[in-house]
């Protein structure tokens, strides 16, 4: 049994599923069998048929045809008025079942986009933060003028535009703003000046310094004197302008040039004749301080 299962899956292969097939003698027990498909040049298939035949086989009888189930261990008969009076094996095929109605329209593809290369997106220039302006820094020196209560004070601040002094006396004017001011005190003494800085980067703490104000010397006098010539003759008269220094002025020497002097405060010489003299004036203070002044005289013809 086992062997004809095995011939007819073997047919089922080469014929095809679903075939009729036709035995060219009756099945006789364990009797190979050929099998011929219908239009065939003759190939042939052997076949073992069951052990037990379903009737004895007749001499000349018409072959019987069985229809080869899917299951290699059975045959199927057919009706005896599809039988082929030619032993052989006949593969039909099927026809496809069509349906009704209209042809469906194909569904159009989409047509495929053509690919692009993004355009990359500029970076944003970053802004610069703005840069942090140094703050300023207050600096300065100072100079007393010899003989003076007059301070010089030089701003040597960095990163400022304007400045606010304070002298230490009290004192308020233009100075107190100006970048480097002189600045006259009323007396010697110690002050405590500061220096405030203001620029772009803010303003400054204040610079603070002790200024030590000398006391002056005693000051002599200041000699100086004007002159008028009379146009009719050859008399000068001549004018002292003095000015007193710490005392007062308490002597006068004249020299006119001709050789003629005067002690007089403000006196008046006759030259001889005209010409071009050399007058010099020298004053004497209280202190004994003295200062002398030479001046051009010239005296016209008359």
């Amino acid at each position: 049994m086992l062997v004809l299962g095995v011939a007819l899956l073997a047919a089922f292969i080469f014929i095809g599923g679903g075939a009729a097939i036709y035995l060219s003698t009756p099945p006789q027990p364990q009797t190979p069998t050929n099998l011929v498909a219908n239009g065939s040049t003759g190939a042939s298939l052997p076949i073992f048929t069951q052990e037990t035949p379903s009737a004895p086989a007749t001499p000349g009888a018409t072959p019987t045809p069985f229809f080869f189930s899917p299951d290699p261990g059975s045959f199927t008969p057919l009706p005896t008025d599809l039988a082929s009076p030619t032993p052989s094996l006949d593969v039909t095929p099927t026809p496809t079942a069509t349906t009704s109605g209209p042809t469906p329209t194909p569904t159009p593809k989409p047509t495929p986009r053509p690919s692009r290369t993004p355009t990359p997106t500029p970076k944003p220039t970053p802004t610069p933060s703005p840069t942090a302006m140094p703050a300023p820094n207050a600096k300065f020196t100072y100079a007393q003028q010899s003989g003076t209560l007059v301070v010089k004070f030089t701003n040597t601040s960095t990163n400022s535009t304007s400045y606010v002094w304070d002298f230490g006396d009290s004192s308020s004017g233009p100075d107190n703003t100006k970048k480097s001011p002189s600045h006259t005190y009323a007396a010697a003494g110690d002050y405590t000046v500061s220096l405030t800085a203001t620029g772009p980067g803010g303003t400054s703490a204040p610079l603070t310094k002790p200024v030590h104000v000398a006391d002056i010397p005693p000051q002599g006098p200041h000699a100086n004197f004007t002159f008028n010539v009379a146009t009719a003759s050859f008399d000068v008269q001549f004018n002292d302008t003095s000015t007193a220094g710490a005392a007062p002025i308490t002597g006068w020497s004249w020299d006119f040039g001709d050789g003629n002097t005067s002690t007089d405060q403000n006196p008046h010489n006759v030259y001889a004749a005209a010409g071009t003299y050399t007058v010099k004036l020298t004053v004497t203070d209280g202190n004994g301080n003295t200062d002398s002044v030479t001046k051009q005289v010239t005296v016209p013809g008359a």
